[in-house]
């Protein structure tokens, strides 16, 4: 970060350094959103007004997603409040590597990272949503059709991110912090999210993870990535853990009950097989070659 007030931190990788220059950036966005204003000319109503106060109510949601990903992933509360007070201050982030094959390596990690955590957070939202609807009295009930495609949608990021690892030969080292792998690591996940999530704040999440145009532009992405061989610096690339294994884990931290947990794992093993491995698309030649994926990857909605 750029702050010279800030406290010096440890070197950080790339991807969890750029959650905080995000947090910094969305805080100087709004900042500066505020204190334009708003205008509202003769005979406008309050139109004006009310587009102003819906991007900032944006703003702030989209910085506490990424502030709750970062206390998630195990970044010091002290950092992200420091990103933030740069940004109010209106300084903006200052993060450019040098050109090269480490700075690819970087950058697409950063891409991994986000499928990752889109996986897990998905994991976690699906496993509270039917935890919710078996403890509680039922309120929401989608159709089968989305119940279908949040499966979906789930795969198409596992596979996607499995193909960028294997592409970039994506490290143990290299992925530390990326996903749960201990009990804490889960604890940590849960309490920064659903564990926060009130009934309607997990049925929102859980529609937003469930709508077709992620599993759409997920496959048209993972089809168009062609990486260089010679960025992979490992032969045997580690494994993400599948989208079962992570809705399993979440459902025994989030479970109050032995029968809820049962309950749980009933639905997870109905709606995903107990072993899977990555897959790679191989489309078929289309009739115009596909356009290499812009510069951030697009994973969706970011709750």
């Amino acid at each position: 970060m750029t702050d010279p007030q800030s406290p010096r931190v440890q070197r950080r990788p790339m991807w969890q350094q750029r959650l905080l220059d995000r947090i910094q950036d969305l805080s100087d966005d709004r900042g500066r959103l505020l204190r334009e204003g708003y205008d509202t000319p003769p005979g406008a109503g309050e139109l004006s007004m009310l587009a102003w106060r819906t991007q900032l109510l944006q703003l702030a949601a989209d910085r506490s997603e990424i502030e709750a990903r970062a206390h998630a992933i195990g970044i010091p509360p002290a950092e992200i409040a420091a990103a933030r007070a740069g940004g109010s201050r209106g300084r903006r982030a200052d993060l450019n590597p040098e050109p090269g094959a480490d700075a690819v390596r970087e950058h697409v990690m950063g891409w991994v990272a986000s499928d990752v955590w889109q996986i897990q957070h998905m994991a976690a939202i699906d496993v509270a949503h039917r935890m919710r609807a078996v403890t509680d009295a039922p309120r929401f009930e989608p159709e089968p059709w989305m119940v279908a495609q949040f499966e979906r949608n789930l795969s198409a990021l596992w596979i996607r991110a499995g193909n960028v690892a294997d592409a970039i030969g994506l490290t143990v080292d290299e992925s530390a912090g990326m996903w749960a792998r201990t009990s804490s690591d889960w604890q940590r996940i849960l309490d920064a999210t659903t564990h926060s999530y009130d009934n309607e704040a997990v049925e929102e999440r859980w529609r937003i993870y469930a709508r077709p145009g992620i599993e759409t532009s997920v496959i048209r992405d993972a089809t168009a990535i062609t990486l260089r061989v010679d960025v992979a610096l490992s032969e045997q690339p580690v494994r993400i853990p599948t989208p079962h294994a992570m809705k399993t884990a979440a459902a025994a931290f989030l479970s109050d009950s032995s029968s809820g947990a049962d309950a749980i794992a009933d639905a997870i093993d109905r709606a995903l097989p107990a072993e899977a491995d990555h897959t790679r698309w191989e489309p078929a030649p289309p009739a115009d070659p596909p356009q290499p994926p812009g510069r951030d990857l697009d994973t969706g909605a970011q709750p």
